[in-house]
């Protein structure tokens, strides 16, 4: 950035002021580091709370410690052409841990760089840390529509619906869930008729930029999230979480590394230790308004706002901003390294289920935390990128450590895991992934792939009460022929409906003649979610999937209290995955009709849900 000026700093016991001529930053260290003003170009962009904040939910896990008050303190790094103000907040009773928040402004730019680090020290009692963002209550008078992708499935209508109800609206509207309005009745132009911000979640396997925009000036403008890294990150690449929504208090820009929502595991702070997040950051900028563009939701400006802020995916600029501004926590493009490979498969190859739309296709390969399930990713690093044609694949940035890979397709049931895999510098791996495959399938409903978009009403998930048709559509639950392609088959299985208690499902199949004595049968059971059917806190209480076949003593595969989480209901067709196999008498099975039968937790108080992803019965 030659001859740029570097921006200009002011510290007072009111605050820090960040101004690089275009983008003016008011931060309150002694609110934690809370951002009190944001203009660009001189127009105030936050709201009447003022208010942009790094928040958690923390949940202290041993006997409290009684910590005195301390005020935050702050430190200034002037670059050339940036600077750096971080915030230390010190641990305290309720969250034992420090928080360090980090704004990064370099000359001429018109985006905010943001990073912050958990600190947490031997002597305090270990916490969960559920959930950290960033969030931005903006100026409803300004930010009226919100831009997002839609989902890689279902119909799409985020853009037809991304004009979004006013702050008035939600006060003369109804409150149904949490964080979700019924509008019928208020008058507003919403497409829709609920609104709720989990409509507006997002697999974050391929996203990486959402915002809101409005008209300003005679132009459009827009506050753009671009999570250009996330590798620091929880969940792996199938998790899910929201993105922006309206509030009475006005429109929510959210950036949020780390969540429990969808089923995603809490990082565990013990001991000495510490988790990065970041950076990542939030773009500002203008579009005019083209000719012909409609004046209320101007798609045509929005998409050159998208555009500006897609722009900044894969500038290595930003990291070499970084590694001269070392923001807490940040490893340094030099100690940084590349893990490539090549796979080679043999074995069972992939069925496919149906509409391309429905299903990610290929092969996946992920560098995740040690010794969990990638999706348990929490307290690590995580990579992910998809297999080439020829074979061979690339991650580049990986933190020397201790990583699992994964190689997972959609489709197969098996995955390939190399743990521990200690990586201290450029790595090249040549993987052979061989998938056994069954001496026969005797049937198969859905296919492998962790979702349960195939099945009836899993398209349409992104809706609240997505499943309130489910007591009209099966009254006496299911019974699924597998001979019979029309079969039906709902995505989730509710132990309760507004009806009543949910009626079991049967899935009837035939075979020609009992297996061999020394037959192995095998039931694959993979589901896309266990989950609340309500928006209730978790209990922590056990539940059960009931599986019988014929008269035989039911088999209960059991979920600990922390296992049901969040999905269906907020407006998911998957969340954390579950898979079990079951190895069958074969005495069990017979010539002619056989029915195996599927309840959810009963006679169990809690609440849950099967989210189906697929099942599969097979010799071995």
């Amino acid at each position: 950035m030659g001859g740029a000026i570097r921006p200009r700093v002011e510290e007072s016991a009111e605050g820090v002021v960040l101004d690089n001529g275009r983008l003016h930053l008011e931060v309150s260290p002694a609110l934690g580091g809370r951002l009190t003003a944001l203009r660009l170009d001189g127009h105030e962009l936050l709201g009447p709370r003022r208010t942009g904040r790094f928040d958690q939910v923390v949940r202290v896990l041993e006997p409290e410690l009684a910590l005195p008050a301390a005020e935050p303190s702050w430190s200034v790094r002037e670059l050339e052409d940036a600077v750096l103000l971080e915030v230390r907040v010190p641990p305290t009773t309720a969250m034992p841990c420090t928080a360090v928040r980090s704004y990064l402004l370099a000359a001429e730019q018109t985006c905010v760089h943001l990073a912050s680090r958990f600190e947490h020290a031997a002597e305090h009692p270990a916490v969960a840390l559920d959930q950290h963002r960033v969030v931005c209550w903006l100026d409803p008078e300004i930010f009226t529509h919100i831009d997002l992708e839609d989902d890689a499935f279902g119909t799409p209508w985020r853009a037809e619906a991304s004009r979004l109800p006013t702050p008035e609206d939600l006060r003369r509207g109804r409150t149904v869930m949490d964080a979700t309005t019924d509008l019928a009745g208020t008058g507003s132009a919403s497409a829709r008729r609920h609104h709720t911000k989990y409509d507006w979640a997002v697999s974050l396997r391929d996203h990486a930029v959402h915002g809101l925009h409005g008209h300003l000036d005679g132009r459009r403008v827009g506050a753009y999230a671009v999570l250009a890294d996330r590798s620091t990150f929880n969940g792996g690449p199938d998790r899910q979480d929201l993105t922006a929504h309206q509030t009475e208090d006005g429109p929510v820009l959210l950036l949020e590394p780390q969540a429990t929502h969808y089923g995603s595991r809490p990082v565990l702070l013990r001991g000495e230790s510490a988790r990065t997040y970041g950076p990542m950051f939030l773009h500002l900028g203008w579009a005019e308004v083209p000719d012909g563009d409609d004046a209320v939701d101007a798609p045509g400006a929005a998409a050159r706002l998208r555009a500006q802020a897609m722009a900044h995916l894969g500038d290595e600029s930003a990291a070499r901003l970084y590694d001269r501004a070392k923001p807490a926590g940040w490893v340094p493009s030099g100690q940084r390294v590349r893990v490539q490979g090549t796979v080679t498969r043999t074995g069972a190859v992939p069925e496919p289920v149906g509409p391309a739309e429905l299903s990610a296709a290929g092969v996946l390969v992920i560098l995740s935390e040690s010794g969990v399930d990638a999706q348990d990713t929490a307290g690590g690093c995580q990579h992910w990128t998809g297999l080439g044609a020829d074979g061979g694949f690339r991650l580049d940035g990986v933190r020397p450590g201790t990583y699992r890979l994964t190689l997972r397709e959609d489709g197969v049931w098996d995955e390939h895991v190399v743990d521990p895999l200690v990586i201290t510098e450029d790595t090249s791996l040549d993987l052979h992934w061989h998938r056994p495959e069954p001496t026969e399938v005797l049937w198969r409903i859905g296919s492998p792939d962790g979702t349960s978009l195939p099945f009836t009403g899993a398209a349409a998930a992104r809706r609240f009460a997505s499943t309130a048709e489910y007591p009209e559509l099966f009254p006496v639950g299911i019974t699924h022929d597998v001979d019979d392609p029309e079969a039906p088959w709902y995505f989730t299985q509710p132990q309760t409906t507004g009806a009543g208690p949910g009626m079991p499902w049967r899935i009837r199949f035939t075979l020609d003649e009992a297996p061999a004595p020394s037959a192995r049968p095998r039931l694959r059971l993979a589901l896309a979610a266990w989950s609340l059917t309500e928006a209730v806190p978790n209990p922590g209480v056990p539940s059960t999937l009931s599986i019988q076949l014929g008269e035989a003593a039911p088999i209960l595969w059991e979920f600990s209290g922390d296992d049901a989480r969040g999905a269906v209901y907020r407006s998911a067709a998957w969340g954390r995955r579950f898979r079990r196999d079951l190895v069958l008498d074969p005495g069990l099975l017979r010539a002619g009709e056989n029915v195996l039968t599927l309840a959810v937790n009963p006679g169990g108080a809690l609440a849950v849900q099967a989210t189906w992803d697929a099942l599969q019965l097979e010799l071995a």
